[in-house]
Order: structure tokens, then C-alpha cells, then sequence
């Protein structure tokens, strides 16, 4: 069990896998505290974090747009930063996990079927919070700035 972690004591029983996929996720929220699921089906790769909400009592993260060895080193930056005591705010600058500073946006949960099914799945249902964590684009413009392209949104959707 994640013994550096101390913050908070696990969530109610978690499902019993079916696979060795299934069996790995949970480990890695046995051993760590979270996993991380990377998606890139073609369209535009995404990360989210299972398991923050269960053994951190925070929201889940998920980050979309980046490659899988970015994006899932910074759910694992937050997630270990978390783990020893910060607090994540969303609508606030922050610029501890990129170079260009980053926002945290509550997902709403109408997106989770589409984007993390496997954390419905975790969690048997839409009952846990996410945060989506978005970067600007190279030009420093967000998807909410004025001026902000069409291809950006395409890249990043705004799952808000």
C-alpha cells in the first residue's frame, strides 16, 4: 500500500477487475495512489488520472492535446504534489506542472462518458469530480481568449 501517502484514507472498495488491464489500473492506485490512462485513438490524445479522487479526495485530472509521455508526467506531477499536501483551486493560474503556466476547469460530467469511461467504471457511475488541465497554445492565448483558433479547439476542447 502507498505508504508515503497519509493525507487521507482510501474510498469505499474498489471494483473487482476482469482483466489484467483492469488488474494493472489497480494496482497502480494500490501501490501509487492513481494511474494514469492514456487514450490516442487517432483523434486528439488525452490523459486522465484514475484513482486521485478515491485515495486523495481530489478531483481526477485530465489533460488533452499533449503527447502520452507529457501529458501523463504532469497528471503524475500534480498527483504527487497533491499527495503531499498541496490544494489545487480551479480558476487560477498556475505554473507548477508547465513551462507556460496552466488552468484547472471543473470537467462537467456530461463529458465523461465520451472521455473517461474507464474512471465511470472505477467509480460504478458519474459520482466523482475532474478537473481538466489546460494549456496554452505557443501564441500564450487560451481557449477562452479572444483570437484563439479553431484548430486549437480542435486540439484542446474545453470539456467545461
Amino acid at each position: 500500500m502507498f505508504n508515503w501517502f497519509k493525507k487521507s484514507k482510501p474510498g469505499p472498495q474498489l471494483p473487482t477487475p476482469k482483466d489484467k488491464y483492469d488488474r494493472a489500473v489497480l494496482g497502480d492506485i494500490e501501490r501509487v495512489g492513481w494511474s494514469v490512462i492514456c487514450i490516442n485513438d487517432g483523434s486528439t490524445p488525452y490523459q486522465f488520472s484514475v484513482g486521485m479522487f478515491h485515495t486523495l479526495k481530489h478531483p481526477e485530472i485530465i489533460i488533452l492535446g499533449l503527447k502520452q509521455e507529457v501529458g501523463g508526467y504532469i497528471i503524475n506531477q500534480i498527483g504527487g504534489t497533491i499527495a503531499l499536501g498541496k490544494t489545487i483551486k480551479p480558476d487560477v493560474l498556475n505554473e507548477d506542472y508547465t513551462n507556460t503556466g496552466n488552468y484547472f476547469k471543473t470537467v462537467d460530467p456530461v463529458h465523461y462518458t465520451e472521455y473517461c469511461g474507464y474512471a465511470k467504471w472505477l467509480y460504478r457511475g458519474s459520482g466523482f469530480p475532474m478537473y481538466q488541465c489546460v494549456w496554452p497554445l505557443k501564441s500564450g492565448l487560451y481557449p477562452w481568449d479572444a483570437g484563439y483558433p479553431p484548430e486549437g479547439a480542435e486540439i484542446q476542447p474545453l470539456l467545461t
